[in-house]
């Protein structure tokens, strides 16, 4: 594109074009695809996966050409029966909670892959790859970030900067749909855009998603998801079914990706509170088939409503999120 100056305004101009969220980090078009580039260019054969983890993630892995080895595990969601070797293996920080877990794989494992895709507020770590999906915690219309633990090789960054960079100005109408519309009527677009996401190859992030993301308040976002952590949490620990290393980390000032309410009528809420207007998401469906029945994983499958604390939201919203959630309890 020819240098412009001047004429009408643009996204642009709402921050710094060299802002960067995670400085250092390599921009992609989804974190799905940050991952297909990192077994790529690590040449990584093989990569253990934890069995509860988004399908993209098995995706990213087969477009790679590796293959995945599965693993559980216990009920602090630390993996069990892996040897300690040189297979890399990668690591959800669940709902952005499971950050004491990262440290202690970090101490233990080398290659550890962290996918903070649930987690954007977590740090990157050195000698630890970790993976980011801000769309996840942000209105862009998609993008993915790598923190690199290791430098790669000039190699592989000469093929980063080779990719085209992606366009996204077509595919962010939702944005402003939901906006000026609600929920309802912007789902079915955002689902295309979802399903046009997952058939690209790795892009880089493309100029639109970037201008967006820098001009996110990042601060304001992290207090008031721990303030409506806070709310949420006086009111429903009582009841939580979650893993204690979920709640212990809200406690301890995590700003989450959700509150993990776990509720074992969960299946028949989650339709109850979307008949009055408020959407709770299911993941992952589809990881029946790998699941053990009885499992941590099974469990969270089964069992989890992640009750939305972002910062769209404030005091009154989860106040009358909770009465509705209560009346529907006790209908």
């Amino acid at each position: 594109m020819n240098r412009e100056i001047g004429g009408y305004m643009d996204i642009s101009g709402n921050a710094p074009a060299e802002m960067e969220i995670l400085p250092g980090a390599l921009s992609f078009n989804s974190c799905r695809n940050a991952l297909e580039f990192l077994i790529r260019e690590r040449r990584y054969k093989r990569i253990r996966l934890p069995v509860y983890v988004c399908a993209d993630v098995f995706q990213a892995v087969e477009r790679a050409g590796a293959k995945a080895l599965l693993y559980h595990m216990d009920e602090n969601l630390m993996p069990v029966d892996v040897s300690l070797d040189d297979i890399p293996l990668v690591y959800v920080n669940y709902f952005g909670l499971a950050e004491a877990n990262v440290h202690t794989l970090a101490r233990l494992r080398h290659p550890l892959v962290v996918d903070n895709a649930q987690a954007f507020f977590s740090r990157p770590l050195p000698k630890v790859d970790c993976l980011y999906s801000p769309r996840k915690f942000f209105g862009v219309p998609d993008g993915g970030l790598l923190c690199p633990g290791e430098p790669f090789s000039n190699e592989s960054l000469a093929n980063f900067n080779g990719m085209p960079r992606a366009v996204s100005f077509e595919h962010g109408t939702w944005l402003f749909k939901r906006a000026d519309c609600g929920a309802s009527a912007a789902y079915a677009d955002r689902q295309a855009n979802e399903e046009r996401i997952r058939g690209l190859p790795p892009l880089r992030m493309s100029e639109s998603t970037r201008h967006l993301l820098a001009a996110c308040n990042i601060e304001y976002a992290h207090k008031r998801r721990q303030a409506n952590w806070r709310t949420l949490h006086r009111a429903l620990a009582p009841s939580n079914l979650a893993p204690s290393v979920l709640l212990t980390a809200g406690d301890s000032g995590a700003a989450a990706l959700c509150y993990p309410y776990l509720n074992k009528n969960a299946a028949w809420l989650r339709e109850r509170l979307a008949e009055k207007k408020i959407y709770i998401p299911h993941y992952w469906p589809g990881l029946e088939t790998i699941i053990k029945s009885g499992s941590i994983e099974h469990l969270l499958l089964e069992k989890l409503l992640p009750l939305p604390i972002d910062q769209r939201y404030g005091a009154n919203d989860m106040t009358y999120m909770l009465d509705v959630l209560r009346g529907v309890i006790n209908t």
